[in-house]
């Protein structure tokens, strides 16, 4: 028997403890900074501590589904389903908006502007050719084995497990496709403006003699 096994099984907890409160900062983190820049309305309605604590309260009745007796189940559904192809799919699509939509021309002129640096030349194809190549594979055999259904369950979980994949590609290929006014309805007068190509001046630098 290890020694001291009961003070390494504490400190066993407290590291899981730690490492999840990392990762929930970080998600927490994304969100708030994303809310409050895309809608400033809300940092002059409320205050970022308020606002934080309405965040928290929400997280923490939605996470109350994993805490019922069949809570492990749900759970294995939600990190299957909602974790996986989805992310590899965001992961995609952001290849592709940094790469074309955006284009690697813009974003290296706002770095040229913030540090006086351009990107590598060989970048450009990575990014545009070489990770889009990649993701769209690693996407499209994810998705194919999919249809075996991976956690052999019954019809109703699978189509719940499969609304849960869906719609974050679903929601991912309104935003890319319509325009944001459109979506946004009522919403896009309390939305902040986007950066387009147009607002930033590129020009090249040219070498001095």
């Amino acid at each position: 028997m290890l020694p001291g096994s009961n003070i390494w099984a504490v400190i066993f907890f407290v590291m899981l403890i730690v490492i999840g409160i990392d990762s929930i900062f970080a998600t927490f983190d994304f969100v708030m900074s994303f809310l409050l820049s895309e809608y400033p309305i809300i940092g002059q309605k409320l205050k970022k501590e308020t606002f934080s604590l309405i965040i928290v309260l929400l997280n923490f009745f939605a996470g109350l589904i994993f805490c019922l007796r069949q809570g492990i189940y749900i759970f294995q559904i939600f990190d299957h389903y909602a974790v996986g192809l989805p992310l590899l799919f965001l992961e995609l699509a952001n290849t592709l908006i940094l790469g074309w939509k955006f284009d690697m021309l813009t974003l290296d002129q706002l770095m040229f502007n913030a540090t006086g640096e351009r990107f590598p030349k060989p970048l450009f194809y990575i990014v545009r050719y070489g990770l889009v190549t990649i993701m769209l594979v690693s996407f499209i055999v994810s998705f194919i084995a999919e249809f075996e259904n991976p956690l052999d369950l019954p019809w109703w979980a699978l189509i719940f497990g499969w609304a849960l994949m869906l719609a974050p590609i679903v929601i991912s290929l309104l935003g890319f496709c319509v325009s944001k006014r459109r979506i946004l309805c009522c919403c896009d007068k309390y939305a902040s403006k986007p950066v387009t190509a147009k607002m930033i001046e590129y020009a090249h630098d040219q070498e001095s003699d």
